[in-house]
């Protein structure tokens, strides 16, 4: 599993002990630092090269976290979706072809409305943000989807001559259980992440490994329980990640959310509407959602008509319960392997061409199914197994590596604020766009009169599905040509909720000072204790953020004068013009600037030479970053803007300028650690 981990969240081994945030230093960097600064050494290692065995990196995300949200994220994404998903998925095959005794078109169509739930989820993410049950925004709702998924998996396993559109509901009410768990657990995530921004990749490493390693286990044994136990007792045995997620809603940790406001509910479900009804309005977001949903929408899934052909006596290969599960297996593992290829090799390409190609080889390969089909394998000397194993995985590699720039492209049309009810409202219209795939590949077996038993033009629907699959590539221009690290929204809804955002993630209360024409003075010098000419200073209230919010909405300049009596403690007159917001964040890459030296406490960095220590600036990020270029590694020294207390420029006579960051006190206080100032001094070079 070791082998797994990505490379961002590749640490050393020499951690630092008390500290709120692991020291961790480079290979690149000298090893001599301060321990009363928290810095964090974020190497920019090798693709592939993993440095952290997978105990040691769960210790550290429990450490940094809570035990109870590592416990989480595996049972719901891990044991419920992974194992769980995988298990059933070959159980409830069998459960229609067998207990059932439907058609494979019909089969086809009840998996699409199975799905049903997880095109909503939006709402289920509005009710866990906006309704709290009991005083808790997230546990409560574990708690209800552990027991439906109970209710529902006990019911198809004791009930034998169950309805079939009874059926249909229970299997409807356990998907949907488990969609509301990924909701809360996506919710969880998003709270940790801006919490503790250093660790967000690793947490999102987290759920995808898990699934995937869940997801090949339940695999790997679903057919040795579907020959030993029968559909219905494993469906059965599923009861039990239910149990573990009703487990994780008693155990996890969270913030009650006390003197909630009930009859706000209304009017803060309609501000979302409409907050993503405005967003959906603007082109740089419709016309990638638009292609997003036609690509996958005219990937017709025909899935169990493959299936009912692959276990028939007569004209399949009449695969047994084992092989089916071994054969899903592979296919877990080649999507695994398309992961990690995507995430070393492909992650910088433009989207258009990961898409053209991603569209281009989908329909290729079905084309596997083709020859499998008509048997033209066997006249090749290839059994049906092995090739139905490489069919599999290449097939479910290929889905995968299409799949991902989807994914990532999905991210980057979230505008500031509503980031985690967008982005579940893109996934929705990407789960809408696999229910009409599935419905529409079940209106083609059904058309071509694909039952149980008959197999003659099932070679017909796989071509029409292949041919149908390139269809959507003259629409590519509906997609930006740019990379996954430019920016494609626009500034003003980047803009939009900026400084709510800066306010929301910090805890502690942000002073930001500027002078000029200073010496820098002593190791003990606190620019806190300074006049500023500007004197402001910001504290985080519910009032000033609502504030903030509704001229940032309205576009209207927003004057300092009018917070008199807020929680802003000293605010000249000066007013903040939309304007120049707007114009504020037309960087939204990084601002390089190179620089001459870097100290840290009693470490220092001197330039060798032009670009080696480069400072950026992510707006979008909220970070400060140091890149040290040294012996060939390119490594990089992070802070987050949510630590930073004040900021000091000063501009010396000799033309040499001085940029001061200090990290608030109380930090350091809360992990014991030595007490000091958090700063770095940066010397820009002369040509900067």
């Amino acid at each position: 599993m070791g082998s797994l981990l990505p490379c961002e969240i590749c640490l050393s081994e020499e951690i630092i002990e008390g500290e709120k945030e692991p020291i961790v230093v480079s290979n690149g960097i000298s090893k001599e630092t301060d321990e009363s600064y928290g810095v964090v050494f974020l190497p920019k290692c090798h693709r592939g090269a993993f440095l952290l065995s997978p105990l040691n990196w769960l210790t550290v995300l429990s450490k940094e976290t809570h035990w109870s949200f590592v416990f989480g994220v595996i049972v719901v994404n891990g044991i419920s979706q992974g194992f769980g998903g995988g298990t059933s998925r070959v159980a409830i095959d069998y459960y229609w072809k067998d207990v059932q005794k439907v058609q494979p078109s019909a089969a086809q169509l009840y998996q699409g409305i199975v799905y049903t739930p997880w095109i909503v989820k939006p709402i289920w993410g509005l009710f866990t943000d906006v309704l709290p049950v009991a005083g808790y925004r997230r546990k409560p709702y574990l708690i209800i989807a552990g027991l439906l998924g109970v209710v529902s998996m006990l019911t198809l396993s004791l009930h034998s001559k169950l309805h079939v559109m009874f059926a249909l509901l229970v299997m409807t009410s356990g998907s949907a259980s488990v969609a509301v768990a990924d909701v809360v657990t996506d919710a969880f995530v998003a709270q940790n992440s801006i919490a503790k921004p250093a660790l967000a990749s690793d947490m999102q490493s987290l759920c995808e490994l898990s699934s995937a390693i869940g997801a090949l286990l339940g695999f790997s044994i679903s057919g040795i329980l579907i020959h030993a136990m029968g559909s219905q007792g494993v469906l059965g045995l599923l009861s039990i990640p239910s149990l573990l997620v009703l487990s994780v809603g008693i155990l996890i940790k969270e913030i009650p959310t006390p003197n909630f406001a009930y009859t706000e509910v209304h009017h803060k479900f309609l501000k979302a509407g409409q907050t993503m009804l405005s967003t959906l309005k603007c082109p740089e977001v419709w016309r990638p959602c638009l292609y997003m949903f036609i690509s996958i929408s005219l990937s017709l899934n025909i899935h169990e008509g493959m299936f009912y052909w692959y276990t028939d006596n007569k004209e399949g290969p009449s695969f047994s319960q084992e092989t089916i599960g071994f054969i899903f297996s592979i296919g877990s593992v080649g999507s695994l392997l398309g992961v990690l290829f995507y995430q070393n090799f492909l992650r910088d390409f433009q989207f258009r061409s990961l898409l053209f190609w991603g569209q281009l080889l989908t329909g290729f390969a079905g084309m596997l199914d083709l020859i499998l089909i008509l048997r033209l394998n066997l006249k090749l000397g290839i059994p049906d197994f092995l090739f139905v194993v490489l069919d599999e995985c290449i097939s479910q590699m290929i889905g995968r590596i299409k799949w991902m720039p989807i994914l990532v492209l999905s991210s980057k049309l979230c505008p500031s604020g509503i980031e985690g009810t967008f982005f579940a409202l893109l996934m929705s219209i990407e789960n809408f766009g696999l229910l009409s795939a599935s419905s529409g590949g079940g209106l083609l077996l059904h058309t071509l009169k694909v039952t149980r038993t008959e197999f003659n033009n099932l070679w017909i629907a796989i071509l029409f599905r292949n041919i149908i699959r390139v269809l959507p590539l003259p629409l590519l221009f509906l997609v930006p040509k740019s990379d996954p690290n430019a920016t494609i929204l626009p500034p003003e809804m980047l803009m939009e909720n900026e400084v709510m955002i800066g306010l929301k993630e910090a805890d502690v209360e942000l002073a930001f000072l500027l002078e000029s024409k200073m010496v820098m003075p002593s190791a003990h010098y606190d620019p806190l204790e300074e006049p500023s000419p500007l004197g402001l200073r910001l504290k985080k209230s519910p009032s000033f953020l609502d504030l903030i919010q509704m001229r940032l909405s309205q576009g209207k300049p927003v004057s300092t004068s009018s917070f008199t009596g807020s929680s802003l403690e000293t605010v000249k007159n000066k007013e903040f013009d939309s304007a120049a917001l707007s114009n504020s964040v037309d960087k939204m890459k990084a601002s390089n600037f190179p620089a001459s030296i870097l100290r840290i406490g009693n470490w220092e960095y001197v330039s060798r030479y032009e670009g080696d220590l480069v400072a950026k600036c992510y707006f979008a990020k909220h970070k400060l970053v140091w890149e040290v270029l040294d012996g060939g590694l390119k490594n990089k020294i992070e802070i987050q803007w949510s630590d930073i207390t004040a900021l000091k420029a000063t501009y010396q006579e000799n033309g040499s300028e001085i940029l001061d960051v200090m990290r608030d006190q109380s930090s350091t206080q809360k992990t014991h650690t030595l007490a000091g100032n958090f700063r770095f001094y940066w010397r820009p070079s002369k040509h900067s």
